[in-house]
């Protein structure tokens, strides 16, 4: 599954909700590489569908664009209290990573505070995954299929069968691989803010994360939050 891409469809649906957001904010390519950290060619290749966009950039582009991540990942306009929404059997929105196959559920719906997928892991050991992924908010995984290898920063690896489920702060380094290759997870991801109600928004500032960032992306989020307050200071 490593080097896998989205199908055609998806992956430029999502490219293009990237661009359109990014230009309803009335942001320049430059600027977003400046609030993500990531260089304006890797922008321009996600935002026309030719490079595939891992989770943990997901949650990236979406403090960038101040949006939640319920609303990148979905095609809907948010609507009313009192919503319902239903994915039949295979019928959700399909992305594909180096990482994991994600089908995600109920994208008619925006501003939703669960992420709700269901994941398929074919990687079996961490050398083909790579670094461990870390982004803010908390998930849960149900073992559907397969003998799944939960990794997390702080803990042993533990294996998940069928009916095991987990719960761990997003925060802490995580992986999943899976022995057979073939494994497949419910996956509920949520991104709380300092209020419990939301994500934290692109101003908020958190010194724990940005500590826990890699450099090029702390350095990036310390001139954001530079150039801010500079305009804070001059609007007074």
């Amino acid at each position: 599954m490593a080097g896998a891409h989205a199908p055609n469809g998806s992956r430029n649906w999502f490219g293009s909700h990237i661009r359109s957001l990014r230009v309803s904010k009335k942001l320049a390519l430059r600027e977003m590489a400046d609030r993500t950290g990531f260089s304006v060619s890797s922008l321009s290749k996600m935002e026309n569908g030719h490079l595939a966009v891992t989770f943990d950039k997901m949650v990236m582009i979406a403090d960038a664009l101040d949006v939640e991540l319920s609303h990148l990942l979905s095609r809907a306009d948010a609507a009313p209290n009192g919503r319902r929404s239903v994915t039949r059997k295979g019928k959700g929105e399909v992305y594909r990573t180096g990482q994991y196959d994600y089908e995600m559920l109920c994208t008619d719906l925006a501003k939703k505070r669960i992420i709700p997928l269901v994941t398929k892991i074919g990687l079996r050991d961490l050398e083909e995954f790579g670094p461990l992924v870390r982004h803010d908010g908390e998930e849960f995984v149900y073992v559907l299929e397969g003998h799944i290898e939960l990794h997390t920063e702080f803990y042993e690896p533990v294996t998940l069968n069928p009916g095991d489920g987990a719960y761990f702060d997003s925060s802490m380094g995580h992986a999943m691989t899976c022995r057979g290759g073939n494994g497949r997870v419910l996956w509920i991801s949520t991104r709380p803010g300092r209020d419990g109600r939301g994500p934290p928004r692109h101003g908020e500032f958190d010194a724990s994360q940005e500590a826990a960032a890699p450099p090029r992306i702390a350095s990036a989020q310390r001139r954001v939050r530079g150039r801010r307050k500079l305009h804070e200071t001059s609007a007074t």
